[in-house]
């Protein structure tokens, strides 16, 4: 069952952190997962992955933006499903509204509230390409045009994908990458992060950098 008093004690200490660091311009943060939020953007360092980028002040807001809402998913999958998830518990915290929303949140990448169907697919057909990733993608395509046939989504229909019979088993496969029936924390937020860097930017990494 959810830990709801902890999962609203760990989101107001959120926003009083959010609070607190509004206006600064230039916050330390580390991420093994490439974000980028404007092609305008230095890389800072580089590990045998990807590479954490530091955006310009001017890109501080999108990128704050995004970092919070990952931070407020992983505190919402934590009090719901625990640090370790099996598929049961998987499903009952991918299916909260309150982490929903979140998560529509980091793929409405220019925050207007919908999100274009092909634009939304692609952030799955980019990134998941082995056999696994893309029959997520067809399960994931087949539900948006049944639920959204001839409009962009908004979080309503979102959320109703997600509901879709079969597509959480095949997203908790493809997140237990060692096939132990078990999903982390790190592995969920991992792929989250993955899936939703703004489309419109390459990702770098080292190989490409060379």
């Amino acid at each position: 069952m959810a830990d709801y008093s902890a999962l609203n004690m760990e989101l107001v200490a959120i926003q009083k952190q959010e609070r607190d660091q509004d206006g600064e311009s230039n916050p330390n943060f580390s991420t093994t997962t490439t974000t980028t939020c404007s092609s305008d953007t230095s890389v800072t360092s580089v590990n045998t992955n990807t590479v954490a980028i530091r955006p310009k002040v001017g890109d501080m807001c999108c990128f704050n933006k995004r970092e919070k809402a990952l931070k407020r998913c992983r505190v919402q999958l934590a009090a719901t499903g625990g640090e370790r998830m099996n598929l049961a518990t998987f499903k009952e915290a991918f299916t909260q509204q309150v982490f929903l929303d979140n998560l529509f949140q980091l793929f409405d990448v220019d925050a207007n509230g919908h999100l274009d169907q092909e634009e939304f697919l692609d952030y799955f057909y980019k990134r998941l390409k082995d056999d696994r990733g893309q029959q997520f993608c067809e399960v994931i395509e087949t539900a948006t045009f049944a639920i959204s046939p001839d409009e962009s989504l908004r979080s309503e229909t979102f959320s109703r994908i997600f509901s879709t019979k079969g597509l959480l088993d095949k997203l908790f496969r493809l997140m237990d990458k060692n096939g132990d029936n078990i999903v982390t924390i790190n592995e969920a937020i991992d792929l989250i992060a993955k899936l939703t860097v703004a489309q419109s930017h390459t990702s770098l990494t080292k190989e490409n950098l060379e």
